[in-house]
């Protein structure tokens, strides 16, 4: 069931990432008739500006992006793994960085010099990006001021200069455009997946008595799959113009994501395959805490109970001070027994389970702490603490 979410998250992943790249938002304007966006950027708490983009529509079979050109972007292309069109203006190549393997759009930048000119003023302007979603041409940069009349009059004269691409593109090829979708898709599906597993591999880790293990196996099996995904995107993008910002984006999210999948994957595999051992006892609970730091959205409260010392159970030592769920924390009642399990899985990783006995009965439990408060039920007086 669990994995059947998992699965599940990684396909909303994979829709979330597609649907991305062309929503837009509602018009708010326009310009020479076409409906116009504006985005402006504010620091969550000041509210000031920090930056915004502009958008106007333009409806081309084409996903582009142009920034200045940076030393990455030379470093990819001295590698064979990026190549980028020359215009044979030296100005523009030097400039800005064309992300786009569409051979429309290496025509009309080859042709028209009022296109490079236009491209080259929205960078000379302070502008960082240009990027074109299949409908929307925008123009995004940093600023602690809000767009004026000079920055839609930039956006307008790209706008004319690019026209067009919704005329001259459609007959023309594109080989990169699915390979470059594919790769971001199933990165940010994987994403998603390791997303899911990440709740369950916090509760694995809590749970492991071998933890150092666990954490190696699981990268272990995320770098052997790591390895021929990141090879599968670098040689599905040789060669596009778009390799650098596709490879490392998705590298980036394969990166962080496939440790994750790859702790939660050992930890199932280990506790779902072959002979599961299982070793047993019981702890007497001495006390049970509960202390809460931080306010508002930041309040968290962790719950710890503190049980009796005892032999090792299945060869391993128990600790004096269990860190325990909510839901162990409420059911736990000082004197009571905490019945403790410890489970071996096929791949030899011991985990253990705790499960709080209602015995005492809980009118007993409440004699007890009423009557021993001073060594069961006392309160540590913290204010952002409690002892039960």
């Amino acid at each position: 069931m669990w994995l059947a979410l998992r699965f599940a998250v990684f396909v909303v992943a994979f829709c979330i990432r597609a649907w991305a790249r062309v929503s837009h938002g509602d018009a708010d304007d326009s310009i020479d008739g076409r409906p116009s966006y504006r985005k402006v950027l504010k620091q969550p708490k000041s509210k000031a500006v920090v930056g915004f983009r502009l958008g106007v529509d333009l409806v081309a079979p084409v996903v582009m992006r142009m920034h200045r050109e940076s030393g990455l972007d030379l470093w990819f292309k001295a590698l064979g793994l990026a190549r980028e069109v020359q215009t044979g203006d030296e100005a523009f190549d030097c400039l800005v960085y064309v992300a786009c393997d569409h051979g429309g759009v290496h025509d009309l930048l080859t042709r028209d010099a009022r296109a490079r000119q236009a491209i080259r003023a929205v960078f000379e302007a302070g502008y960082r990006t240009i990027r074109h979603d299949g409908r929307v041409l925008w123009i995004e940069r940093a600023s602690k001021v809000e767009p004026t009349g000079r920055d839609r009059e930039l956006l307008a004269e790209l706008a004319r200069a690019l026209g067009d691409l919704e005329s001259r593109l459609w007959a023309q090829p594109n080989p990169f455009a699915w390979r470059a979708f594919a790769c971001e898709s199933c990165a940010w599906g994987v994403g998603g997946f390791a997303l899911a597993s990440l709740p369950f591999a916090i509760i694995s880790l809590g749970q492991s008595l071998a933890v150092g293990t666990l954490l190696g196996y699981g990268v272990a099996a995320g770098a052997a799959v790591f390895a021929p995904c990141a090879l599968a995107v670098i040689v599905a993008l040789r060669g596009s113009s778009r390799a650098r910002l596709v490879i490392v984006e998705c590298v980036a999210v394969l990166l962080v994501s496939l440790p994750v999948a790859g702790v939660q994957s050992i930890a199932d595999v280990n506790a779902g395959t072959g002979q599961v051992a299982t070793s047993s006892a019981e702890r007497r609970i001495l006390e049970a805490r509960a202390k809460t730091t931080g306010s508002g959205k930041r309040r968290r409260t962790t719950y710890t109970l503190v049980v009796a010392d005892g032999p090792a159970v299945g060869g391993h030592a128990i600790p004096t001070s269990i860190r325990a769920s909510r839901s162990l924390y409420e059911e736990a009642r000082i004197g009571g027994l905490l019945a403790i399990t410890v489970h071996r899985g096929s791949l030899g990783l011991p985990w253990v389970e705790y499960r709080a006995l209602q015995e005492p009965s809980v009118s007993e439990a409440a004699d007890r702490g009423s009557s021993d408060g001073s060594s069961d039920g006392s309160s540590d007086g913290s204010g952002d603490g409690s002892a039960r």
